[in-house]
């Protein structure tokens, strides 16, 4: 079975402004592709098995039943709720962004 990816309106934000800070701040377009491949083919993972991520390994988080995945240097925080995957946050890897949700 293949489960519905739903990217939230917070989420679908910090995608396109990492896309574009990549690209266009970075200048550094190859980078940017890297990251748009990367998210695709996590995406096609979750919606084979999208308990295929253990709840975050932050304790607050996964109290809340975040599970995350890696792209590149940055994590994406999910949410696996009635036959859909809730795709809520990406933040970078190097902050602290258990405080940020």
């Amino acid at each position: 079975m293949t489960y519905n990816v739903a990217i939230l309106k917070s989420a679908r934000y910090e995608y396109e402004s990492t896309v574009g800070y990549l690209a266009q701040i970075l200048k550094n377009p190859r980078a940017a592709g890297n990251y748009i491949a990367e998210f695709e083919y996590q995406l096609d993972l979750l919606r084979e098995q999208p308990l295929l991520r253990p709840l975050s390994h932050i304790q607050e988080l996964a109290a809340r039943n975040y599970r995350s995945f890696p792209v590149n240097n940055y994590v994406c925080l999910y949410k696996f709720e009635h036959e859909t995957i809730y795709i809520a946050h990406i933040f970078h890897q190097s902050l602290d962004y258990a405080r940020l949700v």
